[in-house]
């Protein structure tokens, strides 16, 4: 999937679904729907070095849940 950054949010700054128990990134996909790429941990959240604003290409497994799509497993990131 391919978008823009629009933010970068740290399980304890955001205590509610779908962003209460992981780091989160969001991105703002080209038909304008938000995907939630997920991290277990700061330390895998923070090795791809997300910055608000930036475009992407990743790979990672997509999973739905209350209405949202939610990608874990992120293994490829591409800044274009």
């Amino acid at each position: 999937m391919q978008g823009k950054v629009y933010a970068v949010i740290r399980s304890n700054e955001a205590p509610y679904p779908p962003f209460a128990d992981y780091h989160t990134v969001s991105l703002y996909t080209r038909r304008s729907l938000v995907k939630y790429l997920k991290f277990r941990t700061p330390a895998e959240q923070d090795k791809w070095e997300f910055e608000p604003d930036s475009r992407i290409r990743c790979k990672g497994c997509i999973h739905e849940a209350d209405g949202k799509q939610l990608v874990f497993d992120v293994s490829e990131v591409e800044f274009l």
